[in-house]
């Protein structure tokens, strides 16, 4: 295959329509080519962008429920210059733009001192909440102590 004929090929089977094998695709490229007195080196690269395009703008308008024609069959598409046609967008369709991530500095685990009563107030406000704060001294969480303290008390 020439270089010509694989960006042809390329096109033709990115294009969702109905089509026909790469031969007579082809030839009908060459005869509309010459027919329209088109210069095939020039539209040959149109192909590929267009046909990306106009699925995007399709996509963009069945996501918007908007109605949208079915897509031509490839014959058509070339004898048509489908390459040339602007499917429009929605009413009030506002691309998405992306906004630039700003780095965000990753927070420093830190050690904070709470209360005894703060941590009443907050086993009182969210029930079957189980505080896992680890002490220094013995390296038990705070469960683990809480859970040693209601035995003794059990137990009198």
């Amino acid at each position: 295959m020439t270089p010509d004929q694989l960006q042809f090929e390329q096109a033709r089977k990115l294009y969702p329509g109905s089509k026909s094998g790469f031969g007579p695709e082809y030839k009908n490229f060459l005869k509309q080519c010459k027919k329209q007195k088109w210069n095939a080196k020039e539209i040959l690269p149109l192909l590929l962008p267009a046909i990306v395009e106009q699925m995007r703008r399709r996509r963009i308008r069945r996501g918007a429920n908007v109605w949208t024609a079915e897509w031509r069959h490839f014959p058509t598409w070339i004898n048509n210059q489908g390459w040339t046609t602007e499917i429009p967008l929605p009413e009030g369709y506002k691309p998405r733009v992306k906004a630039k991530s700003v780095p965000r500095p990753k927070p420093q685990a830190e050690h904070v001192q709470v209360s005894e009563e703060r941590l009443a107030e907050l086993r009182k406000g969210l029930p079957g909440f189980k505080l896992k704060k680890v002490y220094e001294d013995d390296k038990r969480s705070f469960s683990d102590k809480q859970n040693d303290a209601l035995k003794r008390l059990r137990e009198g």
